[in-house]
């Protein structure tokens, strides 16, 4: 469970915008090819897959990170809630007992 750290990944900004424009499972897909697939092109030449291996593993980590965050705290809330709804029942259960 990740409640507040991210652990954010140390990448290239242009890796980073082409992975976000990709998504998490296209990136995911790409890391699985073998060495020699172009991942994509720029002026700086072209990016094949055995290249950007790491920087791939380090976002996909830091995206499933995030998700795993989010998660955490909307299952943090449902609980939160249902404890809540509980107490409210309980308090009004003994109120109409006490009110007999």
């Amino acid at each position: 469970m990740r409640w507040v750290r991210v652990r954010k990944a140390n990448i290239d900004l242009r890796h980073r915008q082409h992975f976000e424009e990709l998504g998490v499972e296209v990136v995911r897909a790409y890391f699985t090819q073998p060495v020699g697939v172009v991942v994509y092109e720029d002026e700086k030449g072209k990016w094949p897959v055995g290249a950007l291996r790491e920087p791939m593993q380090l976002w996909l980590r830091e995206q499933y990170d995030s998700t795993e965050r989010k998660d955490t705290w909307l299952m943090t809330m449902e609980i939160a809630i249902t404890i809540l709804v509980a107490a409210e029942l309980l308090m009004s259960v003994l109120d109409f007992v006490t009110r007999r």
